[in-house]
């Protein structure tokens, strides 16, 4: 299989490909765009068999230089898919990356596309947008690129495609974006981007057809849908080795001997977002508030639990149920941990005795 091309894009200028039809085991569902289909049906007609192939990397994996770090939300398999009928003019579909920095390069993106067609090859654009819009949705177009996926399976499951975006020097200036492709199905018919039906809570995702601004969630109005196929491989610009003892500031905990940088985020249901303000209690602990200082919301500890099982430990407990994006660095190493508390649930205690396998 040739491997995947990429180039600048300069989004509006030229616009590429595909997307959706429906076969006879493959139904429209109800959308707030009529023109948005699902590969699966939702209303009770047998899904297209899942022939068990198993996309991608391992949720997280190990770099050379510590300071790369890759999001991932989907569990590995795809179980649904979303594109448009050929009648439309151009198909947006992304997802939210909770970053819990600001400043982060993007050094690669990958993807699952399936496809009903006969075309193989689906040319498309890969998409950043700042999560500005109304309600936390896409709003301001921060940069695209024009890619290539060839050899495109059949089968729901898909295929993965990995694009370096290294040489672009893409950097995401707000700590939550979205990414994801779009493509024109005028030229490249019958193709889906793969989504995911099983996690356990919903990792927001939003489509547009025929760029009219206007953004849709959930993608092809899917109520099972919990998580795009998109992953992202991100550089926190400590490089190799780590960048050393972390600072305190307002927005910033330092723990265990200020090795331990820990940042937060919230978003309410009204669509409210802002960086948790950081408190220190002690060397190992401190909280965090977000509307009002009298008002802790969530406490946060890292542990030296090396002589235990040679790792160091992440606690975190919460008073509230906005949605709560955690980063968690080892400034030593560059290794990151991000934890997400969903939106309207009640915060879930993290116990991750497994956290940092940093030690000493």
């Amino acid at each position: 299989m040739t491997a995947p091309n990429l180039s600048k894009n300069l989004r509006f200028p030229i616009l590429f490909l595909v997307l959706a039809m429906v076969a006879a085991v493959c139904l429209p569902v109800a959308s707030l765009s009529a023109q948005e289909v699902s590969r699966v049906s939702t209303d009770g007609v047998a899904p297209v068999q899942n022939l068990g192939k198993v996309l991608g990397p391992a949720v997280t994996r190990s770099f050379d230089n510590k300071a790369l770090f890759t999001i991932q939300y989907d569990d590995g398999e795809a179980d649904n898919g979303y594109g448009v009928a050929n009648t439309a003019t151009f198909y947006d579909n992304v997802m939210r990356f909770d970053l819990g920095a600001s400043n982060l390069s993007v050094e690669e993106f990958e993807v699952c596309f399936s496809r009903l067609g006969s075309d193989p090859d689906i040319d498309f654009e890969i998409n950043f947008w700042a999560a500005d819009g109304p309600g936390g949705a896409p709003g301001t177009f921060i940069d695209g690129f024009l890619a290539t996926a060839e050899d495109v399976s059949l089968d729901l499951a898909g295929t993965y495609y990995l694009f370096d975006l290294s040489p672009f020097d893409l950097m995401l200036p707000n700590q939550t974006v979205y990414a994801g492709v779009g493509w024109d199905p005028s030229s490249e018919q019958d193709f889906f981007v793969c989504s995911d039906w099983d996690r356990s809570s919903v990792q927001p995702a939003y489509s547009q057809v025929n760029q009219d601004g206007v953004w849709n969630t959930p993608p092809a109005g899917d109520a099972n849908y919990t998580a795009m196929m998109y992953r992202l491989t991100l550089d926190d610009g400590a490089g190799t080795g780590g960048g050393g003892d972390c600072v305190p500031d307002s927005v910033t905990l330092c723990l265990n001997d200020s090795r331990f940088q820990v940042t937060g985020d919230f978003r309410t249901p009204a669509g409210q977002m802002g960086e948790a303000q950081a408190v220190q209690l002690t060397d190992d602990t401190g909280y965090f508030w977000f509307f009002n200082a009298d008002n802790v919301e969530m406490v946060l500890k890292v542990l030296d639990g090396c002589p235990v099982n040679n790792h160091y430990w992440v606690f975190a407990g919460g008073l509230t149920n906005v949605e709560v994006m955690i980063r968690v660095e080892d400034t030593e190493t560059g290794d990151v941990r991000n934890y997400t508390n969903p939106l309207r649930t009640p915060f879930q205690p993290i116990q991750d005795t497994g956290a940092f396998l940093t030690c000493p």
